[in-house]
């Protein structure tokens, strides 16, 4: 078994299937129920999803008032659909194998399958109705920072995060002509993609970021929802790239400014060395010996693009240790992997804790030690 490459500070004191009863078959919904989501796309989005044969069998579709249920939070703690978020995770583990995807080994399976099976590519914002691609389509701010860089770019040439890439490069074209065409090889090279030969026109470069740049997730773009089963039915975040630094109290500007410091520490009281562990996270992301580093997962084929991120290897919002030592992940592969764990977690964590470092915290012990 491949036991990943662990950052940690050393020498420290203890510290840290489907249901019977569905009505998904239906296609009507019924009447005179108040609507949770007020855009008006959206909810037509979730009526066609909801209804569409690609998702047939999700476990509990309706409420009991006959309201979509869109969401499936894993910390329902009572109730009728307590359950209904094991149940979906068990439905998308079902509907990977089904189209050849082994969630027993490859390590981002359910947003692989989340894409896959999405019928139109394209969704609507749950805020303000806006469609975006679902795919790794929108300049980031690592690109923008590029784009700065270049001695013709000026303040007056407007950058936005929701304008689709090739419309941005669109732009480009229109108002710098030929010599945009010399710097876009470096605005879009990474450490994991090299950009061939491509004649300097807008087409050329348009056919090659839809043919083959946007399908390998660079890190200079993003897509315009992530992946988020089996929390929301059909896989996908509720607000675009557009909302959600608005609408999503946690991913405010100010929120992910403060993640050296792991908000979510306090939000849980975990134990652990948090100095300690937050130095480490800042080291992770600005240190060289760090950044060159390769995904826990780059063995397992596909792209994992560098600098990884520090991965906790008991997710603290489960009750385990914010502690100095983390594994490397590709920002793909700790998003898919959110607060589940791998096999090699729970053994790296064992371990540990043989070593005689604490790795849950007071509250959760009992059942860690079940």
């Amino acid at each position: 078994m491949k036991m990943g490459k662990i950052a940690v500070t050393p020498n420290n004191d203890k510290a840290a299937s489907h249901s019977k009863d569905e009505n998904l078959a239906t296609n009507t919904i019924k009447k005179n129920v108040k609507p949770k989501y007020g855009d008006a796309a959206f909810l037509e989005y979730t009526r066609l999803i909801v209804n569409h044969p690609n998702y047939f069998g999700m476990p509990d579709p309706f409420g009991e008032k006959g309201e979509i249920q869109w969401e499936a939070p894993s910390n329902r703690a009572s109730g009728k659909f307590k359950h209904t978020h094991q149940r979906r995770y068990e439905w998308w583990k079902n509907k990977a194998r089904s189209i050849g995807i082994d969630p027993d080994t490859e390590k981002a399976w359910i947003s692989k399958t989340a894409k896959l099976i999405h019928p139109l590519g394209v969704k609507p914002c749950k805020k303000c109705g806006k469609e975006m691609e679902l795919s790794y389509s929108y300049p980031n701010e690592h690109f923008f920072s590029r784009v700065r860089k270049l001695n013709y770019i000026d303040e007056t040439f407007e950058l936005s995060q929701n304008e689709h890439i090739v419309d941005l490069l669109t732009r480009l074209d229109d108002r710098f002509g030929e010599r945009i065409y010399l710097d876009l090889p470096h605005l879009f090279s990474t450490k994991s993609i090299t950009i061939p030969d491509i004649s300097s026109n807008l087409e050329a470069w348009i056919e090659y970021l839809k043919e083959q740049y946007i399908p390998q997730e660079s890190r200079m773009l993003s897509p315009g929802a992530m992946a988020n089963p089996p929390d929301r039915f059909d896989g996908f975040h509720s607000f675009n790239r557009c909302c959600r630094s608005i609408a999503d109290k946690g991913r405010t500007k100010e929120n992910l400014k403060s993640y050296v410091t792991d908000r979510r520490v306090f939000e849980y009281w975990v134990d652990g060395d948090w100095v300690a562990a937050d130095r480490l996270m800042g080291q992770v992301r600005t240190n060289n010996i760090f950044i060159n580093e390769e995904c826990l997962n780059a063995g397992n084929g596909g792209l994992h693009p560098t600098p990884c991120q520090a991965d906790h290897i008991g997710p603290i919002s489960l009750g385990f240790s914010h502690r100095p030592q983390f594994q490397l992940l590709c920002k793909s592969c700790n998003s898919a992997k959110n607060n589940r764990m791998y096999l090699s977690d729970i053994i790296s964590l064992l371990e540990a804790e043989n070593e005689g470092h604490t790795v849950i915290s007071w509250f959760a012990e009992e059942v860690w030690n079940r």
